[in-house]
């Protein structure tokens, strides 16, 4: 499950919501990149806590926030999995639209020799239904150079456009079944989907009971 705008702060802000969240998910291990600039923001990741998991660094850019990670299990083609937010204006009120044509090009030239399956999840803040916005072809064309593409083709915002994306090179077939959520309070929908991946091993529980 991954989650953006989580509002987490990475100080002692955030530890009854992530203790919350740990008792709510037992068998998860939580990951997360937040926002220490300002309010707002942040990006989240929950797993189970039997796969094999790399956090991988962080580079220093302005227009979006992500975490990526590589995810495995036994005979599993390692998944590496980025969730990005694009914010709409930097903490300078500037638009964020041209310099992220810029960053996120770099993001994918740090992987895109790299083995394995390859999924960006998260909300670009783009409407890609709008193929007559400017800024909605610039990125698209973007992701072509990159042979990637894009799977959501459904609005994901109250405002019925597709901003909540997910993509994949255009050579892997391990993403099916995308569907969406509208029964949230939240503005945005849930973007679901299936994974042709390995399962990670069983969690282990110890109960004791009295006698």
């Amino acid at each position: 499950m991954a989650i953006t705008e989580t509002w987490l702060y990475g100080d002692h802000r955030d530890n009854v919501a992530i203790a919350d969240l740990a008792a709510t998910f037992p068998h998860y291990e939580l990951h997360h990149v937040p926002r220490t600039d300002r309010s707002g923001g942040g990006v989240l990741v929950f797993l189970r806590n039997t796969y094999h998991v790399t956090e991988c660094d962080i580079k220093a850019l302005i227009s979006f926030e992500y975490i990526e990670l590589v995810v495995s299990a036994p005979s599993q083609i390692p998944l590496r999995l980025i969730v990005l937010y694009r914010p709409p204006k930097t903490k300078n009120k500037q638009s964020t639209t041209s310099l992220f044509l810029k960053e996120f090009p770099k993001l994918i030239e740090s992987f895109c020799s790299e083995p394995g399956y390859v999924m960006i999840v998260g909300d670009f803040n783009f409407h890609c239904d709008d193929m007559m916005n400017r800024d909605t072809v610039s990125f698209q064309d973007l992701l072509y150079s990159a042979n990637l593409k894009q799977h959501v083709a459904v609005p994901t915002h109250r405002g019925g456009h597709t901003l909540d994306l997910i993509i994949s090179r255009n050579d892997d077939d391990f993403i099916s079944n995308i569907d969406t959520t509208s029964y949230l309070t939240s503005d945005h929908a849930v973007v679901m989907c299936s994974l042709e991946i390995g399962r990670p091993p069983l969690s282990k529980i110890e109960i004791k009971t009295g006698s």
